[in-house]
Formats: structure tokens, sequence, C-alpha cells
């Protein structure tokens, strides 16, 4: 499935995203709310686990693009978090800052 609006493509996400995906996740200044930035290792277990996420629960987080460039620039979506010893739904929003 792919969401489209005038200027924005969200879709799964996919291997092919993981450049876009390391500049954010391993920025200290964008990951500052964050408890610690993601090493290579770190990124490339993200993408997976959303993909195993899309085959075993149905959704995940999306890769949110630029539809006149195809750049991705975000995430955002569903994923299940485990909150004081229950696992809940939890909606993530993930920015990337561009140019």
């Amino acid at each position: 499935m792919v969401i489209e609006t005038e200027r924005l493509i969200l879709r799964e996400m996919n291997k092919d995203d993981f450049g876009a995906l390391y500049r954010v996740l391993a920025d200290s200044d964008i990951m500052k709310h964050y408890p610690y930035t993601f090493d290579e290792k770190r990124v490339r277990g993200w993408i997976t686990k959303n993909m195993e996420r899309y085959a075993v629960l149905g959704f995940g987080l999306w890769a949110v693009c630029l539809k006149e460039t195809d750049e991705m620039i975000g995430d955002c979506g569903l994923t299940m978090q485990f909150i004081n010893h229950t696992i809940k739904q939890n909606r993530c929003f993930l920015w990337m800052q561009t140019g």
C-alpha cells in the first residue's frame, strides 16, 4: 500500500532507505531527545524490524518521501511498545531535515 498527498508519498521502508535514515538517526543534534544515536547496525536493524512488522502485524513505520524527488525525509506510523508492563499501540513520528 502507498499513500500519496500533493507533495508526499508514504510507503513501506526498504533496505534502499538506509542512507537517508542513517543521516538522521546517526546525527546527535537531531536525536538529542532520543536515548542514543544509531550506528550502522542499529539503522539496518530499524529497517529490518519495520519490514518484519509489516509481515507479522500488518503495520509499522513508513518512509515519508518527497514526491518530486523520491527523497526520504522521515518516517511515521504505528508501532507496538512495551509501556508499564503492557504492550500498547504507539504513534511515532520522526522527521528528517532536508537541504
